[in-house]
């Protein structure tokens, strides 16, 4: 009986121990504890995520309905706690958002999503293909034992939204990226070297790199084949950086001709912004500015120099030199010479007045006032003195006159010398708010004016505007301003950027007057950063960067700037290039320190002066004045004659 009790105990003991652990089963099953191969893919996936510094991690969940990836997310949501991280449903997910700042994003993919076609489909389609700064954004994608062709096609399709920095996780062991640019093509590539995110533009293996460009007289210059690209400070950028990326290229020129491009009012745009924005081209090398209503549609290089909006205006005219005589000396002087002139006279008279009365005095033989003024005048300008008194103190006070008049003479001559040689000119126009005074038309390519009236003021606009001539805008592909200046019966004003302005002024130098034909007004009229621009969310745009500042460090753009003009078309090419030499890069200068010839070219700008008849008028009129002045004299002589004779006959 007691060992019945004890095997009906026992029987019992063991029926309610699996009862126990049946339900002890079903409750841990429930329990948020992961999978061996889960917690490994979580926190691979962390490791990932604290090796690279971001403004925020977002973590997109709630991959399926059917709870595959429950525990894995939780588990990675632990792991990552410590970091700045965002939670984002994929349900919720219908488009990146543009991030200004560095992110990571880790996408964590069902296992059972190779059979939703659409799955995929709809996670890659919200991926940003415009992201700006693509550099600064990683993507991970968590995807347990997917196989290698949907690992294929996943990338893939993340490379055609042009994201670089992505990779995906089958397991810990099996990391896999992709290599956009081999000899082959897109390939994918396994990650065993913990090198998740690294350059993968450093050879593009002669693949096709698309740049559109336009004709720029200055810094993008046709070679003789198309394809060979251009000259130039920007063209030779762009050759230097498809070397760099083994790249081949296409170059293009906008469709329609309209170089820059403008925003319309119905939202389009054309030229070179159209071609990046409908993604007809990679990027534009001809260097510019961005207006506002295109920058949110573009990205750009950074801007290492700024571009200056000027108006050139034609330079000022000659001063009258029918004055030259007079204008040797101010007003104040004559004047002042005048005085001193007349009061040397009267003391001389009180002095011979008094002298003569002393015991023994001779008198003088030409004494009278008007032959004293008249020996005054004679000394003056070195003419001999007959019949002068023997008092000494008159001799002494005529030798101190003598002494001054040759001194006076002598600065009134070296004064003439320097008029003829460097004539005088009116004041150059260098104030927006002289502009009322300017009396030509002022052309322009129309994007200029569209750039420049936001910054004016409205008094400045206004004169512009109503001399403003506007250009289509392909005429900002040729020297159009040249031929207009070098019409001397031609006064024009010009809108034009610092480069053109003081190529202008050099291809309209003229060189007999050793002066510019026209005057940068230093006033600019705006500045703003000089940029290239590239498609919005281009892969390359680091890429690009890097090499432009490794440029810039190495002054290689200062090289290309000084060997990009040269002059030989001009006869007198020396003294064009020592005029160009001169010329600062910001135009912000005063143009006369330069054609008056000072510093260490004066010698030789004083032995090339021409002497034209506008600068000796002056001497032809004072020998037709002397003319006039001595036939008047003649016909007052003959008429006094004529009374007195008269007279003595009656």
């Amino acid at each position: 009986m007691f060992c019945l009790k004890l095997v009906t105990l026992l029987l019992i003991l063991e029926i309610c121990t699996a009862t126990i652990a049946y339900h002890l089963e079903a409750w841990h099953s429930t329990l948020p504890f992961a999978h061996t191969d889960d917690l490994l893919l979580a926190h691979k996936a962390c490791e990932i995520a604290t090796k690279y510094d971001a403004y925020i991690y977002t973590v997109y969940t709630g991959a399926q309905q059917d709870n595959t990836t429950y525990v894995l997310e939780l588990n990675l949501l632990k792991c990552m706690a410590e970091l700045p991280t965002h939670i984002t449903p994929l349900k919720a997910l219908t488009k990146e958002p543009q991030r200004p700042y560095n992110s990571f994003s880790v996408f964590v993919l069902s296992a059972s999503a190779v059979a939703h076609p659409d799955y995929l489909e709809r996670i890659v389609s919200a991926l940003n293909e415009k992201q700006m700064r693509k550099h600064f954004h990683k993507y991970v994608f968590i995807w347990r034992n997917a196989q290698i062709t949907q690992l294929h096609g996943l990338l893939a399709a993340v490379w055609q939204r042009k994201i670089l920095n992505a990779v995906v996780i089958t397991d810990a062991q099996q990391i896999y990226t992709f290599e956009p640019y081999t000899a082959a093509g897109f390939a994918l590539k396994r990650i065993t070297d913990e090198q998740y995110f690294y350059d993968k533009l450093r050879n593009l293996h002669k693949h096709q790199l698309r740049i559109t460009m336009f004709k720029d007289f200055l810094r993008a210059i046709p070679r003789e084949r198309a394809a060979d690209g251009y000259n130039g400070v920007d063209g030779l950028l762009a050759s230097n950086i498809v070397s760099y990326l083994n790249a081949s290229v296409n170059y293009t020129q906008p469709a329609d001709n309209e170089n820059y491009g403008v925003c319309l009012p119905n939202g389009s745009f054309t030229g070179v912004l159209r071609e990046l924005i409908v993604g007809a081209a990679d990027v534009s090398f001809n260097a510019r500015f961005t207006l506002p209503c295109a920058a949110a549609q573009v990205e750009a290089l950074y801007p290492y120099f700024k571009r200056k909006l000027y108006l050139v205006v034609p330079a000022a005219k000659m001063l009258p030199e029918y004055l030259i005589f007079i204008k040797a000396f101010t007003c104040t002087l004559w004047l002042l010479l005048a005085l001193n002139f007349f009061a040397v006279t009267a003391i001389f008279a009180l002095l011979k007045r008094y002298a003569e009365h002393l015991p023994h005095a001779v008198r003088m033989k030409h004494g009278r006032w008007y032959e004293l003024i008249e020996m005054f005048l004679q000394t003056q300008l070195g003419e001999p003195v007959d019949g002068f008194s023997r008092i000494s103190s008159l001799r002494q006070f005529l030798i101190a006159w003598i002494y001054f008049s040759y001194v006076v003479t002598t600065i009134y001559f070296g004064k003439l010398e320097s008029s003829f040689v460097h004539p005088g000119y009116e004041a150059e126009l260098d104030s927006l708010d002289e502009l009322v005074n300017l009396d030509v038309p002022i052309i322009g390519v129309h994007t200029l004016f569209t750039t420049v009236q936001p910054a004016l003021k409205a008094t400045h606009w206004h004169e512009i505007e109503k001399r403003a001539v506007s250009l289509p805008l392909y005429f900002s592909s040729f020297l159009y301003a040249v031929p207009f200046g070098m019409r001397k019966n031609w006064r024009v004003a010009f809108l034009l950027r610092g480069e053109a302005a003081k190529d202008l002024l050099i291809k309209t130098y003229d060189v007999q007057r050793r002066r510019p034909r026209f005057h940068v007004v230093k006033e600019y009229l705006r500045s703003m950063p000089q940029e290239y621009i590239l498609q919005k969310g281009s892969p390359f745009r680091y890429k690009f960067q890097l090499f432009q500042a490794a440029v810039f460090e190495s002054g290689l753009f200062e090289y290309w700037n000084s060997n990009a003009l040269r002059y030989s078309s001009q006869p007198e090419f020396h003294e064009v290039e020592e005029f160009y030499e001169e010329l600062p890069n910001d135009l912000d200068f005063d143009l006369s320190e330069i054609a008056d010839g000072g510093g260490a070219n004066a010698e030789r700008t004083r032995r090339h002066v021409v002497l034209s008849m506008h600068i000796l008028q002056g001497a032809f009129y004072l020998w037709g004045l002397g003319i006039l002045f001595s036939i008047l004299g003649f016909v007052m002589e003959y008429a006094y004659w004529w009374y007195r004779n008269r007279k003595v006959k009656q």
